[in-house]
Formats: structure tokens, C-alpha cells, sequence
């Protein structure tokens, strides 16, 4: 930075008309003879000019001076705020002579723009790093300002220099964000207005190309900067020692973030949900400002829905004083729950950015979404457990299972086993429906209807479903006199009670199907038989 900046040019500076000269683009009243491609050629070189000289005023005034003295702000500090500016000079220097050559070789016409720019397109994402250090620049500047009296006094000084023209260091420093994408526009005009019998209209065409990918890459950068900037400053926020590294991940994408009312086991609770490209997390506010991470949850391993009113209104783990309409089913290999966005177009985002992130990563991996977590019902939704009966109370506590999703008592959640769906290194509290692995749990209900309609037994009617295992189903007689099963093995009595084994002819993992019948007409007696007649058994003999 100690280097003393002077740009010099074998092409003389007036060797082309000013488009203001020269009328602008269409000329005064649209009456120039100077054709609309030489216009904006000029233009072009013009305003190239004019940036290398305010990159050249920028290091002459503030730049070399602050590398002189050090004790102002030291050179680390120096390269932050200014970044690589000198490179940009220098290269933005040969770039102006090469363009000022050809105007001073080809004032009238058969000027090669395009070919000039087809040479040096492809360097100008030489700007990235300009471009994603200018924000940080900015806020140094103003930190700057307020805090450091030598390096205030220095710029309110150094803007009064005539070479600044007016303009003050923020002005200066932002105009090689703008310079990019300046030639994109000027080049889109120019090839609108060069005729495609022109030599340079092919180069052009590539020209323009090139220099919109090098746009594309310079923005792409800083939205890459910006996006890493943010899931940084989430991560900040995260409490100390939290297991959660955003970080991890280089390709992660910050998509949104705001609150949303859970429905847990003790009731609806609102927690701030952060949604990222491969990632779902909520967590709780502390009171120190930081967040607590309740869970995250994959993806990957994710579906959310919203569901209609009727389907809402029929669950039982619903609070109706919610909004239905604000409702999001979220369900994974994790965890499954219900959240209430804040209002109904925020539901509507939330669902769709969900969902379009989901599929983007079955896309890319090629995967489903596998097996799902049941959604928990809430605590105040069960009075008695699901397996045995017994009521709660407050020695006989509520318990989940991490399977089915349903309240159990603790006596009947003894067992623990392994769900890799849900954890793969550790066992999970499980009920005794559902211990087994499949054997009364919530997916054999329908396994165990299926088989009554196999046997055709349209006289009988599923009651209800307790938990049990080997799993029930009760059953009521509506019109049947006889008890009839085809295919039965063993038919027992006992009281009220008839108790059916067969074969397992669905697939259930369980050795026999055992179903309880409740028949709430007694058999009718057998008749009582005839009496031996008179005189025994050989009277008439």
C-alpha cells in the first residue's frame, strides 16, 4: 500500500466525441447522425474512465496516506476496509487503455467493444472478494467514525481535497459495487443497437454472455456471504455448549425463521423455529438473549401437511381455541408434532418452503423419507392408560410411547427397545403393544379389520381396539343366532366370553390371532330329552 498510484494511457483522452457532445444516446430531438452503437460505445469507455479515476483519487487521497501512517489505523485494519482495491486499479487500468485504443483507432465506426470485453470478461470476478468484503467495510468505516478521532479527522480532512470532487469515501468505495453489472446494461444496449453486419457483433454476443455469468458468479457471492453471515450469527445466539453446529455444514442455506405455537404433551407452548435447507430447529428464548435448541430434526427424514378443517376437528390431539387454518402437521423420524403458525399466509410459507427443501434433498439423494415418529398425544387428551386401563393419577404417571405415540402408565412402558428410526444409538420407552415390534401397535388396527372382513363375519361389528398383546379386537354380535367361523382351530367359552384362535393368515407377526367376542344373548338351552318309556328299556320286548 506504500506504492504511489499514477495511471497512464498511450491513447489520448479526446479521441472520440462526449455522448452528451454528441447529443446523448439519440442525439438532441433524436436528430444525430453519430449512430446509436457508436453512442453508446463512447459511453462505455466514458463512464470506464471516469471509474478509474475516482479508484485512482481513492488511493492518491485515502489509501497511500493511511498506509504512511500506520498509527491512525493499522494496516490489518487498513485491508479490511479497503480490501483489493490497488489490484482492481490496475487491472481496471488496462482494461480502460485497451478500450481507449480502439476508440482513438476507430472513431466512426468498426469499433471491437465486444472483442475487448470477450478478452477481460472473465477476470471481472476479480470483484468477489470486493464485493463480499464491502458491507464489513461499511460498518468499519462508521465503527471508525465514531471511535477513533485520529481517523475522523483524517477523512472529514482528506474529503475536502479537490480530487475527491465533492464526493465523500463512502461514495467512492461503493462504485466498484456497481461496475459489473453497469457493463451487463451497457452491453445489452449496445448489441440491441449494433447491427449484426458488424464485425464485432459475433464477439459481442459472447462478450455479453461472459460478462453475465461473471454478474451471476459476483452475486451468487455475495448471497453465499451473506447467507454464511447469518447462520454465523444464529449460531452465536445458540447458549454455550449447545450440541447443534450450523457450521458443520458448508452447503447449509438459511431459508426463515419465526415463532410458532407447539403442541406438546403439557399443552400448546411457543417456541422461534429456524428453517434451513437441510435442517428444521426450534428452541426457547433465555432470558440472557441467547436460545436454548429443543430439538433439530432432519429433512431428509421430514414431511409436513396441513390438514382440512374436518380432519383437525376430528383429531383428538387438536386444541380447538387455535386456528385451524394456521395448523401444520410436522412429522419426522424424530420427533412428529403440531405447530400453529402466526397467521395463515405464514402457514402457507412455512408449508411451502418445508416442502420444497424436502424435495430438493430426495432430489439430490435419491432417498425417501422413510419411517415417521407418531405425533404424541397430549397429556390433558387421556384420563386412563391405553393399555391397561388404569386411571392416572399422581402416583400413576402419564408416560409416551416412543412407537405409537400413545399415554401409558409406567407399568406398562417398562421395556425399552431399539427404534433406529428414532434413535439409532439408544433404546426407547415403549408400551407393551407395542414392545414387540408390531403386535398391537397403531399399524396392526387395521390388520386386525382386515382379517374380519376376511372371515366374513358382516354380522359382527368392531367395538373397539384395546391394547393388548398379543393384540384383541372386540366385536359385537348384531343378528347371528349360531357362532360360525370358517377356518378356526379352537373355539373356547368362558362366561360371556368366546375366545377364537386361528392361524395367521394376514402376515402378523404374532404366532395366533386371538379374538375376544362379547355375545350378549346367552346360547338357548338344550332341550331336555324324552323320557325312557314305561317299563324300561325292555318292556316290550
Amino acid at each position: 500500500q506504500g506504492q504511489s498510484f499514477h495511471r497512464t494511457t498511450d491513447a489520448p483522452n479526446n479521441s472520440f466525441p462526449s455522448p452528451l457532445l454528441a447529443g446523448g444516446r439519440g442525439g438532441a430531438g433524436g436528430m444525430s447522425k453519430t449512430p446509436k452503437h457508436i453512442l453508446i460505445s463512447n459511453e462505455t469507455v466514458a463512464t470506464e474512465r471516469t471509474f478509474v479515476e475516482q479508484m485512482e483519487t481513492t488511493l492518491l487521497v485515502y489509501v497511500q496516506p493511511l498506509a504512511a501512517n500506520p498509527h491512525i489505523i493499522p494496516p490489518a485494519t487498513q485491508t479490511a476496509l479497503f480490501s483489493n482495491i490497488e489490484t482492481l486499479f490496475k487491472f481496471n487500468t488496462e482494461f480502460l487503455k485497451a478500450l481507449e485504443t480502439d476508440a482513438a483507432s476507430n472513431p466512426d465506426g468498426n469499433r471491437r467493444i465486444g472483442k475487448i470485453f470477450k478478452q477481460f470478461a472473465p477476470f471481472f470476478k476479480m470483484f468477489t472478494l470486493y464485493l463480499n468484503n464491502f458491507e464489513k467495510a461499511m460498518e468499519l468505516h462508521t465503527n471508525l467514525m465514531l471511535s477513533n478521532a485520529q481517523y475522523r479527522d483524517f477523512i472529514n480532512h482528506s474529503q475536502q481535497d479537490p480530487r475527491c470532487k465533492g464526493h465523500n469515501l463512502m461514495n467512492m468505495l461503493i462504485t466498484p459495487v456497481q461496475r459489473v453489472p453497469r457493463y451487463k446494461l451497457l452491453l445489452e444496449d449496445l448489441f440491441k443497437a449494433l447491427p449484426p453486419t458488424e464485425p464485432d457483433y459475433k464477439d459481442l454476443e459472447v462478450a455479453l454472455d461472459l460478462v453475465s455469468q461473471s454478474a451471476k458468479h459476483n452475486n451468487e457471492a455475495i448471497r453465499r456471504r451473506e447467507n454464511q453471515d447469518k447462520i454465523l450469527e444464529i449460531q452465536m445466539k445458540f447458549e454455550e455448549g449447545t450440541s447443534v453446529n450450523l457450521l458443520d455444514n458448508p452447503g447449509r442455506e438459511f431459508l426463515m425463521m419465526g415463532d410458532m405455537t407447539k403442541l406438546s404433551r403439557r399443552g400448546p407452548q411457543q417456541h422461534t423455529f429456524w428453517l434451513f435447507n437441510d435442517l428444521l430447529l426450534y428452541g426457547d428464548k433465555k432470558l440472557n438473549g441467547s436460545y436454548k435448541v429443543n430439538r433439530s430434526i432432519q429433512l431428509l427424514k421430514c414431511q409436513v401437511s396441513s390438514p382440512s378443517e374436518e380432519e383437525v376437528k376430528a383429531s383428538e390431539d387438536v386444541k380447538q381455541e387455535l386456528p385451524v387454518d394456521c395448523m401444520v402437521y410436522v412429522e419426522s423420524s424424530e420427533k412428529s408434532f403440531v405447530v400453529y403458525a402466526e397467521t395463515k399466509e405464514k402457514r402457507i410459507e412455512w408449508v411451502k418452503k418445508i416442502n420444497q427443501a424436502i424435495e430438493d434433498l430426495r432430489t439430490k439423494f435419491k432417498a425417501e423419507t422413510g419411517q415417521l415418529a407418531p405425533r404424541w398425544k397430549p397429556n390433558n387428551s387421556a384420563s386412563a392408560c391405553s393399555c391397561c386401563g388404569k386411571k392416572f393419577s399422581f402416583t400413576n404417571r402419564k408416560h409416551h410411547c416412543r412407537n405409537c405415540g400413545d399415554v401409558v402408565c409406567g407399568e406398562c412402558s417398562q421395556t425399552r427397545i431399539l427404534l433406529k428410526h428414532i434413535d439409532e444409538k439408544y433404546k426407547v420407552r415403549v408400551c407393551d403393544s407395542c414392545k414387540d415390534g408390531g403386535p398391537g401397535s397403531k399399524q396392526n388396527d387395521e390388520e386386525i379389520k382386515i382379517f374380519l372382513r376376511m372371515m366374513k363375519k358382516e354380522e359382527y361389528v368392531v367395538k373397539e381396539v384395546p391394547k393388548h398383546n398379543p393384540p384383541t379386537v372386540t366385536v359385537e354380535e348384531i343378528g347371528r343366532p349360531d357362532w360360525a367361523v370358517d377356518g378356526v382351530d379352537r373355539l373356547s367359552a368362558g362366561g360371556d366370553n368366546f375366545s377364537v384362535s386361528t392361524p395367521n393368515p394376514i402376515g402378523v407377526p404374532s404366532p395366533d390371532l386371538r379374538l375376544q367376542t362379547f355375545r350378549p344373548k346367552a346360547p338357548a338351552p338344550a332341550a331336555a330329552p324324552p323320557p325312557p318309556p314305561p317299563g324300561g328299556a325292555g318292556a316290550g320286548a
